[in-house]
């Protein structure tokens, strides 16, 4: 049968995970006033003690870990990849633009083929 927790209960020792914990930096006493605010029933609170902290530990675990940094063969392979796009998208530019210069020079020709015949014509 759950129960709320005893007053002036205190978790029996458990070095290990209290031990990890003062080296992440936690506080053991503010975690178990918090897990004495929460109000819970429990059959068995020692078992709840070792479960909070063992999930504080865990959340203490992932916000000291930072993110990891691109290695220099990633970010080296990366600004490779970059500047070969930009080459491609330049040799793309030069053939569109000679592509539109010939479309240009048609264009001429066909308008002076044009007049001419006009004023044959006319």
């Amino acid at each position: 049968m759950a129960l709320e927790m005893p007053r002036g209960w205190t978790p029996a020792p458990e070095p290990e995970l209290e031990r990890e914990a003062a080296d992440l930096g936690l506080d053991v006493a503010a975690e178990l006033r918090k897990l004495r605010d929460r109000g819970e029933r429990r059959v068995d609170w020692q078992a709840r003690w070792r479960t909070w902290l063992g999930h504080a530990i865990a959340f203490a675990r992932k916000q000291a870990k930072p993110a990891p940094a691109p290695s220099p063969d990633r970010a080296s392979r990366a600004a490779a990849e970059r500047r070969a796009e930009i080459e491609r998208d330049r040799a793309e530019n030069a053939r569109l633009a000679a592509a539109a210069a010939r479309d240009r020079a048609d264009v001429a020709q066909l308008a002076a083929a044009a007049q001419t015949k006009l004023r044959g014509a006319g």
